[in-house]
């Protein structure tokens, strides 16, 4: 029978040299790697070998976490082996709230001008050193937009830009004959898509159905030239006004129709007729008002040629006309019976006619404008900032167990545009006070510090435009400490808001841009403003964001 290889004494003798060792050798268990440490005790001597997992003797354990499988070879003349297998403890729960970096930049901003966003950090041991880099309040909210609509200077056009709204050319006063003045000149004929439409009192007719027209007002609709171009270009101008498809009209039925039309802006009787003596200035300018211009001019439709006009040659096709024949290359003129015709590229008259001869006819405004005001409401000013400020750090170390709560406040809310024309609309909000404070853990203020909102920008009145939020004071920033808020000044005290714009036009959708918001600390150019105008009533004012909107 085989001797057992340990006795019971033996093992309890074992464990006890083995708790001796681990005792002596407790600094040296972390070493890396399989090591045999020699330890001499009277006439015996002792080995210690450790393993860990970069021990080429050891493997992982599959499926198995942080465990290993080791081959340990007996070395020579050993009489006595001991195993010890050491494991280490799981790793503590981690907290709750939001991790923080130490020695990196925490950011706590809005990416909506709308909202505000808070931010609470404990404070544990390891926090003892704060550095407030950018503190800024938020942005102002801009003024909203008012309109209204009123007699212009005189009512009389000044510009294209007064023509433009009812498909007219302006043609300034040295174009229009001896002592003549400002107009706008419809580029269409009465009766013609974009034109003046045909007076009520006036009986119109297709040239197609072959009906007559006995009335002493009548209008011809459809193909009044037998030889006609369609289109043309000229020099980088060119028109898609038909030659061949024009309105034409008695003498009666053109007067009536321009004196009946009121497109918006104007009144009934604003629009006549042009006069011998305006259309004479035209004659001696024709180049500059009609041919070689296309459609940035008047458009006029050539009897004799197409050089530098659509050809209209006459057609026998209006029945009821005088002759039955329809003119388009003629164009009525006032006093009664007076016309001028385009032929050849020269404007010749004025020429005495039969009043039922059927010509183009124009109309033109020398006065009479409605004037469209639009007043754009002021941009918001910018919040004030503080940069670079050094937390003492005993405010930190005796809070403890505290907090720290960073605050980026929300922009300040746009003003609302005028409820109806001749109204002033309201004024934007201010921007909100953005802050960081520290409490202990009883959650009692002990610091703060503050930043304030961007001055809100003024909404427009009735007359004028709404001017922008002004810069901050330097000194309303404000410091929390020993259990009282005062004021401080800030690093710097935030942008002013760009003031509105004010615009007057005959159109009814007119804009004035609205004043631009400051620039921030962080990007020096301003916002963009944005009231419309003319009639509408959507131009409210536009939000502030984190760092100064209009």
């Amino acid at each position: 029978m085989k001797k057992p290889a340990f006795t019971l004494a033996e093992l309890l003798v074992a464990l006890l040299i083995i708790a001796v060792i681990l005792t002596l050798l407790a600094p040296v268990l972390t070493k890396r790697g399989k090591q045999a440490l020699t330890i001499g005790k009277k006439n015996y001597q002792y080995k210690l070998y450790t393993y860990d997992k970069t021990n080429p003797e050891c493997e992982e354990i599959a499926g198995v976490d942080n465990s290993l499988k080791c081959n340990f070879t007996v070395p020579a003349q050993v009489s006595l082996i001991n195993a010890i297998a050491v494991s280490g403890g799981g790793g503590g729960a981690g907290a709750t709230q939001s991790s923080v970096e130490y020695s990196k930049l925490l950011t706590v901003a809005s990416l909506n001008q709308t909202t505000d966003k808070k931010q609470e950090i404990p404070i544990g041991p390891d926090i003892t050193n704060i550095t407030v880099k950018h503190l800024s309040g938020s942005g102002a909210g801009g003024g909203g937009a008012s309109w209204g609509s009123s007699g212009g200077s005189g009512g009389a056009p000044t510009s294209q830009a007064d023509c433009d709204p009812f498909n007219a050319l302006f043609i300034p006063a040295k174009y229009n004959g001896t002592g003549g003045k400002n107009l706008c000149v419809t580029k269409y004929n009465v009766g013609d898509t974009n034109g003046p439409t045909i007076a009520n009192s006036t009986t119109t007719v297709t040239t197609e159905s072959g009906t007559r027209c006995d009335a002493t007002e009548c209008c011809w609709r459809g193909t009044t030239s037998s030889s006609c171009t369609a289109s043309g270009s000229w020099s980088g101008h060119s028109t898609s006004y038909s030659g061949c498809i024009r309105t034409v009209c008695t003498w009666q039925a053109a007067n009536s129709s321009c004196q009946a039309w009121a497109p918006s802006g104007t009144s009934a009787g604003d629009w006549r007729l042009p006069t011998q003596n305006e259309m004479k200035g035209w004659a001696n300018n024709i180049g500059r008002v009609s041919t070689y211009l296309g459609s940035d001019g008047l458009q006029l439709c050539d009897t004799g040629s197409s050089y530098g006009s659509v050809r209209c040659y006459y057609y026998y096709r209006c029945s009821g006309a005088y002759s039955d024949g329809c003119y388009p290359g003629g164009v009525w003129s006032s006093p009664s019976g007076y016309n001028f015709d385009l032929y050849s590229g020269i404007f010749i008259g004025p020429g005495s006619y039969d009043v039922r001869f059927a010509f183009s006819a124009r109309c033109v405004l020398e006065s009479g404008l409605s004037s469209n005001t639009t007043l754009s409401g002021g941009g918001g000013g910018a919040g004030a900032y503080i940069k670079n400020y050094q937390i003492p750090s005993n405010i930190i170390t005796s809070n403890i167990g505290g907090k720290i709560v960073l605050y980026a406040a929300a922009g300040g809310s746009g003003g609302n545009s005028a409820s109806s024309s001749g109204s002033s609309a309201s004024n934007g909000s201010n921007g909100n006070t953005s802050y960081i404070e520290i409490y202990d853990k009883d959650n009692v203020l002990k610091w703060g510090l503050r930043a304030p909102g961007g001055n809100y920008g003024y909404g427009a009145t009735t007359t004028s435009f709404g001017n922008g939020g002004g810069e901050r004071a330097i000194n309303t920033c404000q410091l929390y400490e020993n259990g009282a808020w005062k004021n401080i000044n800030c690093t710097g005290a935030g942008l002013e808001g760009n003031n509105g714009a004010k615009n007057e036009s005959a159109s009814s959708t007119s804009t004035a841009n609205g004043g631009n918001g400051a620039g921030s600390l962080y990007n020096s150019t301003n916002a963009t403003g944005g009231g419309s105008g003319g009639n509408v009533s959507s131009a409210n004012g536009y939000n502030g964001t984190l760092y100064g909107a209009g």
